[in-house]
């Protein structure tokens, strides 16, 4: 155990940072950083739960399911990423068949976890579907107030409704305007020009640009010409 020294969760030994995607075997003693306290590590004996470490390393999953059982007393329980676990040098080894007991038991640890993962899930979908059915029935008996006063008092989501808006958006596009001469001035060809704009041409002008403009729903309400120039 030369060169190994734990204090105040400091890992004074060479180590190596998992390769992305990969856990250290079972049993071996590694520093987790980010746990415990914020920016915080934790350093003892590692063990991944087998289900989440094939998934993280086929890629479906970031994180998995682990347990370190820490050098200075007590045991982490949570998820954790190969990038946050270093691999620590001439840490000690469990004695022989600690290990395999190690693993059965917080294997029991872990399934028990995701039981409750799945009961909680479970209950959260019961509760909102309870919730829905219950917005149902206050619209149909007109007792919408009193139902979000309920669930306000209850902590649950109040009602939420779907509203569409009418929006008036301001916008500006450039439209070419053919203006047939002889004009007597520049002057008079541009208020020509400026006369000459209809909403038809700025439909066309801003469906060219949008892929199609009343397709969309959109419609011209009004304009003004803010300029014209010359080509």
């Amino acid at each position: 155990m030369t060169g190994f020294v734990v204090e105040q969760g400091v890992v004074d030994s060479p180590s190596s940072s998992s390769p992305g995607g990969v856990f250290p075997v079972d049993g071996s003693v590694v520093m987790v950083s980010g746990v415990d306290d914020p920016g915080g590590s934790a350093v003892g004996w590692l063990v991944v739960d087998f289900a989440a470490r094939g998934a993280v390393s086929s890629g479906s999953a970031s994180a998995a399911l682990a347990a370190v059982v820490k050098l200075t007393g007590g045991v982490f329980v949570g998820e954790i990423e190969p990038g946050q676990v270093s691999a620590v040098v001439d840490g000690p080894e469990l004695p022989e068949g600690v290990a395999a007991h190690l693993e059965w038991v917080l294997g029991a640890v872990f399934s028990e976890r995701r039981a409750r993962e799945a009961e909680a899930a479970e209950r959260e979908q019961w509760l909102a579907g309870v919730v829905s059915d219950a917005m149902a029935w206050a619209d149909d008996h007109d007792m919408c107030e009193r139902f979000d006063q309920f669930m306000t008092e209850h902590g649950l989501a109040s009602r939420r409704r779907q509203f569409m808006a009418t929006v008036d958006a301001r916008l500006s596009v450039r439209v070419e305007v053919p203006v047939p001469g002889p004009w007597p001035s520049a002057a008079a060809a541009e208020a020509a020009a400026t006369a000459a704009v209809t909403p038809e041409m700025v439909a066309r002008t801003l469906g060219r640009r949008v892929g199609g403009f009343r397709r969309f729903g959109l419609a011209v309400q009004g304009f003004e010409v803010a300029g014209v120039e010359a080509q």
